[in-house]
């Protein structure tokens, strides 16, 4: 079985970081979910009009037809992957979970960033208005940055209990901005492959 490791965060800080690390240390195939979609315009395949449609109505995606887009794309790769950005919740989850074994890949870790400190990433925006344009596209509105970080630490919780293993999940703890916590990330990445190894050799 091809190995899946899934990259979720806070919202509003980008887990480049984390994946490019993975990626270097694990040989890891990366599949972001926002650059799937824009291949899957661009390229013109069978999903195409159907994707289209939905955007050009401001519509989510919805999950039946992302995981039809992810298992496409998976059917084709024979390393072991990492998935941006999703899943987020059960019915994702779930569905995502069916779409990769039918391809023979087992998920393999659910990596977390979780920011500690709102405050610091709000203050930032507010300070770099011209900057940001995710400060700029929310109209420097407090509430809203507020909103979209609890509504993520909530999806993730909610995650975990369809998960149900402890053992599949590594939460990473940092504060803003994560540039600052990158020996802390390989860290823990690096703690991740050791244990993973001693398990290994648990089994033979």
């Amino acid at each position: 079985m091809k190995k899946v490791h899934i990259i979720l965060s806070s919202r509003g800080i980008s887990p480049n970081i984390l994946t490019e690390m993975l990626s270097d240390k694990l040989n890891l195939t990366s599949i972001s979910i926002n650059d799937l979609f824009r291949e899957v315009i661009k390229s013109k395949t069978k999903f195409t009009n159907e994707v289209k449609l939905y955007l050009d109505k401001g519509e989510l995606i919805p999950n039946e037809l992302t995981n039809k887009i992810i298992k496409n794309r998976i059917s084709t790769i024979k390393s072991d992957i990492q998935i941006i950005r999703y899943p987020r919740t059960k019915e994702q989850y779930l569905s995502l979970k069916e779409s990769l074994n039918s391809n023979k890949f087992l998920i393999e870790q659910i990596w977390f960033l979780k920011l500690n400190d709102i405050q610091q990433l709000i203050n930032y925006k507010l300070e770099n208005e011209s900057d940001n344009p995710y400060t700029i596209k929310f109209g420097l509105n407090k509430d809203v940055f507020l909103k979209n970080y609890k509504d993520s630490i909530n999806e993730f919780e909610e995650l975990k209990k369809v998960i149900n293993d402890e053992s599949l999940i590594s939460v990473i703890d940092f504060d803003y901005p994560i540039e600052k916590h990158k020996s802390e990330i390989e860290k823990s990445i690096i703690r991740y492959i050791a244990n993973r190894a001693f398990s290994d050799k648990l089994k033979v």
